[in-house]
């Protein structure tokens, strides 16, 4: 698949939300019931629109439920759903560490449960036999935002060191303290450029203060964490921070907007590296436009096939994998989907 198809604009994001709930297409045998963990999030907005045509095409009814970011929602959610007759769970978790909580329902309920998203511990999912992930390395963004960061500072290593001082001094921005993803790209994201940074004979990152929490993955809390380190470290054209990582686009578009009101990233003349993950079309923009550096990228498209494979094979009693090419990782029930940076030139 070509990288530019990875970042198309997806033309079913005009579908109205709110049309998603209770729709349904085809027989009675199969009945999916999906749980978004947040309509509001533009990636899983995006992804439940990809989801849905498809859906509406198989031989079966199907809801999508919108857990409004709250456990206790989607909790009540799937005992209703389950309580209504539902033969299939596909699941993108609210709260993460409930994983277990979920999981026992769909087992003492007999159905078949396909997570996306949010990854249970192995131990969760190995819990029940007719459960599975489909998603993305916990690391992987974080290693594709190193790969971007990397490459585009050591093409000019001074233009980016604005204070001289030999070394580039980034802040993180992260979300969810027990969210795998988070944990995951925080880390790796620093740990791939300091590796590509000693590949090239450079010294390793300098981070500037510890990790700030943006824990609802939001744009306002991502430029609220960002206003909080500029207030006690201003920025300058020879001085402050040199490069933000953030967990999401939502983050890092928060810490762009923060950055604006001190005058930086409005057109990309004067502008700190701001590197997020998802590559969503809000993002895409402002990459497009300099005011953010890049991506890593999940195209909802993507994610969208890899789910609904899955969960269509399942549904209709297939093996998970059969017809689609796809492997489980090693010693897992995880399927993973790639990452491709965003714009798609910006490794070369």
């Amino acid at each position: 698949m070509k990288k530019e198809k990875l970042f198309g604009i997806l033309s079913a994001m005009s579908v109205m939300t709110a049309a998603l709930v209770g729709c349904s297409s085809g027989g009675d045998e199969i009945m999916l019931e999906h749980f978004v963990y947040n309509f509001s999030d533009p990636q899983q907005n995006a992804v439940m629109n990809s989801i849905d045509p498809v859906y509406k095409a198989a031989d079966m009814s199907y809801n999508f439920n919108d857990g409004e970011g709250k456990q206790s929602v989607q909790n009540d959610q799937i005992d209703n759903a389950i309580q209504k007759g539902a033969t299939m769970l596909v699941v993108g978790m609210a709260d993460i560490s409930s994983g277990q909580t979920v999981v026992d329902k769909a087992k003492n309920a007999g159905l078949p449960i396909l997570f996306y998203n949010q990854q249970p511990n192995k131990d969760v999912i190995d819990s029940y036999e007719n459960c599975w992930f489909v998603g993305s390395d916990a690391r992987g963004g974080g290693l594709m935002q190193g790969e971007i960061a990397a490459s585009t500072i050591l093409k000019d290593f001074e233009k980016y060191d604005r204070n001289g001082n030999g070394t580039i001094e980034y802040v993180m921005i992260r979300s969810d303290l027990a969210h795998p993803e988070a944990n995951g790209r925080t880390e790796a994201s620093v740990t791939r450029t300091n590796e590509l940074f000693a590949e090239a004979g450079m010294p390793a990152l300098v981070q500037l203060g510890t990790d700030f929490l943006a824990d609802d993955w939001s744009t306002n809390k991502g430029k609220d964490a960002m206003d909080t380190f500029l207030s006690s470290n201003p920025i300058s054209d020879t001085d402050g921070v040199e490069l933000v990582f953030c967990n999401n686009d939502g983050i890092a578009i928060g810490a762009m907007k923060s950055l604006q009101a001190f005058g930086w990233n409005n057109d990309g003349s004067k502008a700190v590296p701001i590197i997020g993950v998802d590559a969503t079309a809000e993002a895409q923009t402002y990459i497009d436009e300099g005011q953010m550096l890049g991506s890593a990228g999940q195209d909802p498209e993507i994610i969208a096939e890899y789910v609904t494979n899955v969960a269509l094979n399942v549904a209709h009693g297939k093996d998970p994998l059969e017809g689609t090419g796809y492997n489980f990782e090693p010693d897992s029930k995880n399927i993973f989907f790639p990452y491709a940076p965003y714009p798609a030139d910006i490794l070369d």
